[in-house]
């Protein structure tokens, strides 16, 4: 499962969302399947995994976007995307998109 905020450039709240993924076997390659399901939620496409090259398809779905910037932050600043990929995904869907900022994530701490 992954989480994920979106934020502008001045750090306000733009989307918060949540996915499926498949198994993967290792933290890294869980961590790049998140990347690519930000990403591929972020361009509006189907989902469609199968035994990719991770780091390929970073690069390939990196190159949609005029710019990208991949920033590690620690887990204990990634509160919110930890909490919503932990959370269980509504409806059955393989994603969830929040627009607003959710009733559970404002319970955590605020988020401006």
């Amino acid at each position: 499962k992954a989480g994920w905020l979106f934020r502008d450039e001045m750090g306000s709240y733009k989307g918060a969302g949540q996915a499926l993924g498949l198994p993967t076997s290792c933290v890294l390659e869980s961590e790049l399947q998140a990347l690519i399901l930000v990403m591929q939620h972020t361009w509006e496409t189907v989902f469609n995994f199968g035994s990719y090259n991770w780091i390929r398809d970073v690069h390939y779905w990196q190159n949609r976007f005029t710019a990208v910037v991949f920033k590690w932050t620690p887990r204990t600043t990634n509160h919110h995307a930890d909490v919503l990929a932990r959370l269980n995904i509504p409806n059955n869907s393989s994603f969830q998109f929040y627009n607003y900022v959710p009733l559970f994530l404002e319970e955590s701490y605020f988020i401006v």
